[in-house]
This record gives C-alpha cells, sequence and structure tokens, in this order.
C-alpha cells in the first residue's frame, strides 16, 4: 500500500478508474486522499464512460431475494452472484427500467430508484393519476442535456369510450410530476398492446415500449424523448403480419431488438440505424427445443457476444451467436430481470426530495446456487 504515495496523483486516478465499483468502494477507507478522489463526481462521470469495458450485471429478483448476477460467467461460478439487501420491503412489486446503473422499482405505494451498486435509493411518490385510469406503460430514462432523471408512466380509462388518457413525468431534479402535452386534449392514441404492462427500454435518448393507436389498430413502437419530453412512433420491421402478444422489445448491443416467438423458434431483429424501419435486420434465429417453457426473451450481450435471456418464467438461458442454447439456468420461483451497468454515480440535487442510503452487506454464496442459500461474508481485497 505504501509504494501508491509516490505515484503521481494523475497515475493514481488512471489506475483507480479502471477499477470495479466494488473495489472503489472499499478503498475508500485507505486514505483521505483517495476518499476525495473516489467520492468526487467527475471521477463518478468518468469512470461511468469507461465502463462499458466493465462487467454488466443482472438485478434479479424473486419472492424472497434480491440478487446481482455477473452474465459474462457461468450461470453456475458462485462468484457470479452477490445477494444484495432490498431498499424496501416487502420486495419490489415490478421493475420497470435501468438506465446509467440506477434501476426504478414499483414498491406497491412509491416508486424508488435504487443504485444497486452503491446502495443509494431515492423515494418517488407514485405518480398521481386519476384512479380510473390503467397505467399501461412506465419507464425510466436520463436526459443529458439538463442531467436529470425521468420517471415516465401514461394509462387510459378502459371504461371510457373514447379510450380517455393522462401520461405523466417525474423529474429528479425538480422532484415534481408534470402533465405530458398539458392543455391538449385526447392527443394520446395509444393502449397496451399486450395483456400485462412491460418496462421500458431506453436508448438513443428515448424510452421505448410496444403499443397499439387504438384509433387506427396499427402496432408500432412508442417512444418518449427524454430531452423534448414528448412521444413519438418507430415502426415495426415490414414483412411483421403478427400479434405483439408472442413478441418482445428490448436492446441488444446499442439497437433497438424485436424479438417475435414462433412455436419452434425466436427470431430477434435488431434496427441497425436508429429510427429507420428499412434497418431492421434478422440477426438470429433461437431454437427452443432445449428451453423447457419454449419462451426466449433477450436481456443482453456477454463480452464474447452470447445472447443471455430468459424463458419469461423461471430459467435464465445462454445462447451462442447461432441461436444454440449453451448454457440453461431454472431457478426455484418466478423472477424478475433488468441489466445494468456497476457505478458510482449518484442522482442530481433535488429541491428538497428524499434521498435515503440504505446500508447493505454484499455477500457471495459459497456453494453451488443449486444448494440452498448458505452464505458467508466477504473476504478483505488485497490491493
Amino acid at each position: 500500500m505504501n509504494t501508491t504515495k509516490n505515484l503521481p496523483q494523475e497515475v493514481l486516478i488512471n489506475i483507480l478508474l479502471r477499477l470495479p465499483v466494488k473495489s472503489l468502494l472499499r478503498f475508500k477507507s485507505v486514505s483521505k486522499l483517495w476518499l476525495s478522489l473516489i467520492s468526487n463526481p467527475s471521477f463518478a462521470k468518468s469512470h461511468f464512460q469507461l465502463s462499458s469495458s466493465l462487467p454488466h450485471r443482472l438485478l434479479h429478483i424473486d419472492e424472497s431475494h434480491v440478487s446481482s448476477i455477473d452474465f459474462n460467467s457461468s450461470f453456475y461460478d458462485d462468484s457470479a452472484l452477490l445477494h444484495l439487501h432490498s431498499p424496501i420491503t416487502p420486495l419490489p412489486s415490478e421493475i420497470w427500467g435501468s438506465s446509467r446503473g440506477f434501476v426504478l422499482l414499483d414498491g406497491y405505494s412509491n416508486f424508488y430508484v435504487w443504485n444497486p451498486s452503491t446502495a443509494s435509493c431515492k423515494t418517488v411518490p407514485c405518480c398521481p393519476m386519476p384512479p380510473q385510469f390503467a397505467p399501461f406503460i412506465h419507464g425510466f430514462g436520463y436526459d443529458a442535456s439538463h442531467d436529470d432523471y425521468l420517471i415516465v408512466v401514461a394509462g387510459y380509462d378502459p371504461s371510457d369510450a373514447n379510450c380517455a388518457s393522462d401520461s405523466q413525468f417525474f423529474s429528479i431534479k425538480a422532484n415534481s410530476w408534470k402533465k405530458i402535452n398539458e392543455g391538449e386534449t385526447a392527443n394520446f392514441p395509444y393502449m397496451n398492446a399486450i395483456d400485462e404492462p412491460r418496462e421500458g427500454w431506453f436508448l438513443n435518448g428515448s424510452i421505448h415500449w410496444l403499443a397499439c393507436r387504438h384509433d387506427t389498430s396499427v402496432e408500432l413502437i412508442l417512444a418518449f424523448d427524454v430531452t423534448e419530453r414528448n412521444f413519438h412512433e418507430i415502426r415495426l420491421l415490414q414483412d411483421f403480419y403478427g400479434t405483439l402478444e408472442f413478441c418482445y422489445l428490448g436492446t441488444l448491443g446499442g439497437c433497438l431488438s424485436f424479438s417475435e416467438m414462433g412455436d419452434d423458434t425466436t427470431t430477434i431483429w435488431l434496427m441497425k440505424e436508429y429510427g429507420m424501419r428499412s434497418s431492421w435486420t434478422k440477426s438470429i434465429v433461437v431454437s427452443l427445443a432445449n428451453i423447457p417453457n419454449n419462451c426466449f426473451y433477450s436481456i443482453g450481450l456477454t463480452q464474447s457476444g452470447e445472447i443471455v435471456g430468459n424463458d419469461g418464467y423461471r430459467g435464465l438461458v445462454k445462447c451462442n451467436d447461432k441461436g444454440e442454447v449453451v448454457e440453461y439456468r431454472s431457478f426455484d420461483t418466478w423472477f424478475q430481470t433488468v441489466p445494468y451497468t456497476e457505478t458510482l454515480l449518484s442522482l442530481p440535487c433535488d429541491n428538497g426530495g428524499e434521498k435515503i442510503q440504505w446500508s447493505r452487506r454484499r455477500r457471495r454464496t459459497q456453494r453451488s446456487w443449486r444448494h440452498g442459500l448458505s452464505r458467508k461474508e466477504e473476504d478483505g481485497v488485497i490491493f
């Protein structure tokens, strides 16, 4: 440890910037200098910009546990799983998206914006939408122009013949909800394209969902621009004539992805040029023969190019670039997942909003995931 005293500060910073978040949080206790460097917001931003070379993880929530999984490792690798302390009790009812290392959780009476890496958490009151409206889209994204994070909720009145609607966003910076297109009535002709609402996917400054226009019955991708703070449409692939009930939207390799599920395969299309319908390209066809639930929903890519997904119920799946299943892990109960990047970032200062720092001990399983939940406190790291 003493050898670092002679390092120029610029060299020390460059070394620290390339370390994982878990190590940096521990190294805050090395010295006042290290604490100051690692706690600097500029350091956190620079560290995040280099995060593409750091491991990406899955937040995994089942009926009784919250875990973080390094999906670049084998699903059966003990070191790939970290058990986290949930910021809320009972456990979240839904995960509604992630952006820049923060995850949006639905805690029944409130939303929670949580950084699983640092355990910081902000409580957000649920959208003040009239009770007759049924929310069908939820989303979360980062507005780089204003250094702000937005939560987006939209719903419609299923009992209203004209499909009356309401759409609002919450600004973390302003710490308040605001109607979208306030003053414009009957200007949101969208409704759910499937039976249950799904999380929005943040890409290219917008949050995306599968939706349907109730005035034209056209199925499409609905996008919300977090900077302009308005909705726009993106067309589905030209040769799609099915139903969105068996389709899934996501992101893969920096592109929007559209998964179309058949009887024996799931076909994944990528929008190679954002917003251009003609750029939809068939990327991979995943065989469902070796997936017990006969479903595959893509989640993300490993550093080696394998596609990680789930079976829509209790299993995680890993496929190669030929669509062949190379790994399948079944869990005891149904679960939810969302990919996120480990980060030291903090939410921007709000105007009186509550910010809670939850105590947490990160634990690692010492036995195979197949055998119970025996845990052991992690040992210190040697630098």
